[in-house]
């Protein structure tokens, strides 16, 4: 703690930064100089009496200090002495204030959304153009179409590399359809054509061919085109050659027939896709 005088002489260094008094101000800075700390401010301090005449409508915590605390208070806090509150409570002010705006917006967008939705609802309950809302409806089954037909939609084709992630694990999403196949032969052919047939037909299950080399190197040619089915990572259904598909040159129709009763896919017609 300062003494009087030092107190006395920071307060009359803060007393010049801050220009000359005001008219009602003599006695009080006379007093100051004088070391006289008790003196009739005191009573407003214990009072809270509004000595300066601002007027408080309006105006935040921190103005409200500043307008409520005395100028021996103000002297006090400029010297040190006691701690000012008043960037504190500014930015407690500042927060608040974030908050307000921020609810506040949250606020408008809800409005917004529950306007739109009940302007939609209200579109397509008091329409009378039959024509418009049969149409929206079959633009909502077809994009609910599209969306349970998956995400493939192609015959890929994978090196030895690939094999682990697009079969193994791949597998254990979706169901798997590998070709292993030689493109010399006419027969490895004829299958790679109906495969990438399904696949576009049957986008929820994941279609892929391999060179037979690139699977196993001893792999016999007589028994290509091979066709394996995964699931799970492991391996569900098999077919070797043509011929198990009732032709020497399958269709894709006749593919999936094959697909279908081993429960790998269920037949779709060509305008399905």
């Amino acid at each position: 703690m300062m003494d009087a005088d030092t107190m006395a002489t920071k307060v009359a260094e803060a007393r010049a930064e801050a220009g000359p008094p005001r008219a009602d101000q003599g006695m009080v800075n006379g007093n100051l100089a004088s070391g006289g700390h008790k003196l009739s401010l005191l009573k407003v301090h214990e009072t809270g009496e509004n000595t300066r005449g601002f007027d408080w409508g309006g105006k935040d915590e921190a103005d409200r200090f500043t307008e409520r605390a005395t100028e021996w208070e103000e002297a006090r806090m400029k010297v040190g002495a006691d701690e000012d509150p008043r960037a504190a409570m500014r930015a407690a002010q500042a927060a608040r204030d974030a908050h307000e705006e921020a609810s506040a917006k949250v606020e408008v967008a809800k409005a917004k959304v529950e306007a739109f939705e009940e302007d939609s609802d209200d579109f397509l309950s008091d329409s009378d153009d039959d024509g418009m809302l049969a149409a929206y409806r079959a633009h909502r089954i077809a994009q609910m179409k599209a969306a349970q037909r998956g995400r493939f939609g192609e015959l890929y084709h994978i090196g030895e590399a690939e094999y682990g992630l697009h079969v193994k694990d791949e597998s254990c999403k979706d169901q798997v359809v590998l070709l292993l196949f030689k493109e010399q032969y006419e027969a490895c052919q004829c299958m790679v054509a109906a495969l990438s047939a399904l696949a576009k037909r049957h986008r929820d299950v994941k279609f892929c061919k391999m060179l037979s080399t690139d699977a196993n190197r001893d792999f016999p040619d007589s028994k290509l085109p091979a066709v394996f089915v995964y699931r799970d990572r492991e391996i569900e259904a098999r077919w070797f050659g043509l011929q198990v598909h009732g032709s020497s040159a399958p269709s894709d129709a006749d593919v999936e027939r094959s697909l279908a009763e081993a429960g790998v896919l269920a037949i779709r017609s060509t305008d399905e896709t």
